[in-house]
C-alpha cells in the first residue's frame, strides 16, 4: 500500500499529520497542522473508499501555484468582470497587494 503525504500547512508551513476519531461510529479521520491546528473537516471511513485518500485530496489542494513577482504572496484570484449579463473580463489579481499577473 502506498504512502499517503500530506503537504504543508498553507498558513504557516507547519508539519500536517492525519488525526483520527476512534471513538465514533463510523470512524473518522482528517487532516490537522500541528503548529497552527488549521484542520481539514472530519471523513468517514468506508469500505467503497480510503478517507484518508479523501482527506489528502482536500488538504494538498491549493488554488494558486503562482507568485506575485512584486510582493511575493502566493494568494492570487480570478477576477471576473461582467457586463450586460455576461462575462467580458477575465484575469487574476494579487490580493496582498493588487497587482494584475499577466499571463503572456
Amino acid at each position: 500500500m502506498k504512502e499517503i503525504k500530506l503537504k504543508e500547512c498553507p498558513c504557516c508551513g507547519g508539519e500536517t499529520k492525519f488525526e483520527y476519531r476512534l471513538d465514533f461510529m463510523p470512524k473518522q479521520v482528517r487532516a490537522k497542522c500541528s503548529k497552527c491546528g488549521l484542520a481539514t473537516d472530519w471523513v468517514d471511513e468506508s469500505v467503497d473508499y480510503c478517507a484518508k485518500e479523501e482527506v489528502a485530496k482536500v488538504w494538498n489542494r491549493r488554488e494558486s501555484s503562482e507568485v506575485c513577482d512584486k510582493c511575493g504572496s502566493d494568494n492570487i484570484e480570478v477576477v471576473e468582470t461582467c457586463a450586460g449579463g455576461k462575462i467580458v473580463e477575465v484575469f487574476k489579481r494579487c490580493v496582498k497587494c493588487g497587482r494584475i499577473i499577466d499571463e503572456k
